[in-house]
């Protein structure tokens, strides 16, 4: 039977929420479009015609969604809700064995405001009437209010501008998700590896199904392997360090100095038993197109290319014809981080099976960027466009692509994808790092100082410092990322206008 809910989504990625429950609808087939946003920025959300089992479904895929309620009602004043609380109660003959009642307020904290909570939740129990005891541990049933008290990171208002009431129905499993995969319990790890919440949050947007067979070309540990497979796909990886994919050098934690024998990608699948999604990691160059010799062999491909910062931007240069010797490893050559992309949805576009997703990250420099610097390829589409601000001047988007055609329509010139804007014309690395020491002359100015003004002709970064995390690993964890220890601040999407 179709109902009506509330949905509380987390505030820790905001801007990427449409663009994963876009991939989760086309993975699952779930109709979310009837649905009343009160703000593009507001967590609670009210969905029309759903079924139990489509809560059941968005609950174990979805890394945006904390809880689904059953909608009771909403308003703009207090007082209104309250009383419509009471109708409801007497019309549904609402009983349950012990209840507990929780607010939940955004862009406001009752931190310091005990009395106010507390007041609320008095008004609240006397609309409810129920004849049961409140039970604070695993009550029968749990009651939540949602407040909003404007955007975040703006002032809050005195008063909620919107309230809404509903009845708990199921919590999501997005904090379970987000513990197992802990970089910091993981067997093998390096200093790129992704952080958790985003792997998984790509992975729904690759729209992965337990039929899907998704490639990472550039696949370094296999954290974005290991969310795909938590949805079920079957996973194969490629990267050009082969050191690294044999589990060799030295180790990315704190006080160890080289890597086990044991710790390699099929590791981590063990660790988390899911190693008959792993099918293999290959030694192998993504700048060769023809890699693979079957076309549309993929359903999706979900990765995160080489920066330049942590780790090169490297391709094999090809070999005299007789220095091929058995076991031969051909050197490489660093190239520009432009033909990195390009290369890579020359790539896809052979690979990919039609209608398949490319997921990728794209780094840039906030103040020259533009929509014309994201590559394009005439057998894609642009499906969803988001950013993940990491300081004033530097962020990364999240960009997801849709094959529509076979390159076997095209031209053998068309094959190599284009990018009508260079934004790389300048190394990134070196660009990254000039920024850098100016942010760090910028902090020193202020701590020799004692001031928090900045230097002259300089601009203090939002984030604060780029120190890196302590923890297990020598990097931060937050955004595990090829960009270095920068902690996402923000983030924002922008949606394709042909897709709905």
């Amino acid at each position: 039977m179709a109902s009506t809910f509330v949905m509380h989504f987390s505030n820790d990625f905001p801007g990427f929420l449409d663009a994963e429950l876009k991939g989760i609808v086309d993975a699952t087939g779930i109709d979310l479009s009837s649905s009343e946003i009160y703000s593009p920025d507001c967590p609670f959300r009210k969905y029309h015609n759903l079924t139990l089992d489509d809560v059941t479904t968005l609950c174990s895929r979805s890394i945006s969604l904390r809880a689904v309620y059953e909608y009771w009602c909403e308003s703009e004043s207090l007082e209104d809700l309250l009383h419509q609380v009471s109708v409801h109660v007497q019309q549904e003959k609402e009983s349950c064995t012990s209840y507990k009642i929780c607010i939940e307020p955004f862009n406001r904290s009752y931190t310091n405001r005990t009395k106010e909570r507390l007041l609320r939740i008095d008004a609240l129990a006397e609309a409810l009437n129920i004849d049961a005891p409140v039970k604070l541990s695993q009550p029968d049933a749990v009651y939540s209010m949602f407040e909003y008290f404007g955007p975040h990171g703006t002032q809050s208002t005195a008063e909620p501008l919107k309230f809404y009431f509903g009845k708990l129905i199921s919590e999501s499993g997005r904090e379970r998700s987000i513990r197992k995969f802990n970089i910091k319990t993981r067997k093998f790890i390096g200093n790129t590896s992704m952080d958790p919440t985003l792997s998984l949050l790509m992975a729904n947007m690759a729209g992965v199904t337990r039929s899907s067979l998704v490639l990472d070309p550039f696949v370094g540990t296999g954290s974005l392997l290991l969310a795909c497979a938590h949805y079920g796909a079957y996973t194969v990886g490629t990267d050009i360090n082969k050191v690294l994919l044999h589990g060799r050098g030295r180790s990315s934690r704190a006080k160890k100095t080289w890597r086990g024998r044991d710790e390699n990608v099929r590791a981590n699948f063990i660790q988390y038993n899911m190693e008959d999604k792993y099918l293999d990691v290959l030694v192998a160059d993504a700048s060769k197109h023809n890699l693979w010799a079957m076309e549309g062999l993929f359903d999706a491909v979900v990765t995160d290319p080489p920066y330049g910062i942590r780790e090169q931007t490297l391709k094999l240069e090809a070999p005299a014809p007789d220095s091929r010797k058995p076991y031969f490893m051909p050197p490489t050559s660093q190239y520009n981080l432009s033909d990195v992309f390009t290369d890579l949805l020359a790539l896809c576009s052979r690979c990919l099976t039609l209608g398949g997703k490319l997921v990728f990250w794209l780094p840039i420099f906030r103040p020259d960027y533009h929509e014309e610097n994201i590559p394009s390829h005439p057998c894609f589409k642009l499906v969803s466009n988001c950013e993940q601000i990491l300081s004033t001047f530097i962020a990364r988007r999240l960009i997801t692509l849709q094959k529509v055609r076979e390159p076997s329509s095209l031209k053998e010139d068309d094959w190599v994808g284009i990018t009508n804007r260079d934004h790389y014309s300048e190394s990134f690395r070196d660009r990254y790092f000039q920024i850098s020491d100016q942010l760090n002359r910028v902090d020193l100015c202020e701590d020799s100082t004692g001031s928090t003004k900045p230097a002259t002709g300089s601009t203090k970064p939002v984030t604060g410092s780029t120190k890196p995390a302590t923890g297990s690993t020598k990097r931060a964890t937050g955004v595990g990322s090829n960009l270095g220890n920068s902690v996402s601040s923000y983030s924002e999407t922008t949606l394709n206008s042909s897709v709905t």
